[in-house]
């Protein structure tokens, strides 16, 4: 069985197996807004309300996308 770099090398362009992962700088002590994180819990009433409107919702229908403008 070949390796996994070996077995990479012959079903990836060479440009692709020179990728890099970017480096990400430590964000301590930041809201990282850009990011979509938020760093706060969501309030318990919110989170009832959130689970009410939920439990009355067809989740396993695919919903009918709205009309293009």
């Amino acid at each position: 069985m070949p390796s996994a770099s070996s077995l990479a090398s012959t079903l990836l362009r060479r440009e692709i197996l020179d990728l890099h992962a970017y480096h990400v700088p430590d964000s301590a002590g930041y809201i990282k807004l850009d990011a979509m994180e938020n760093p706060y819990s969501v309030p318990p009433a919110l989170r009832g309300e959130i689970a009410d409107a939920l439990a009355v919702l067809p989740l396993t229908v695919i919903p009918t996308p709205p009309p293009p403008r």
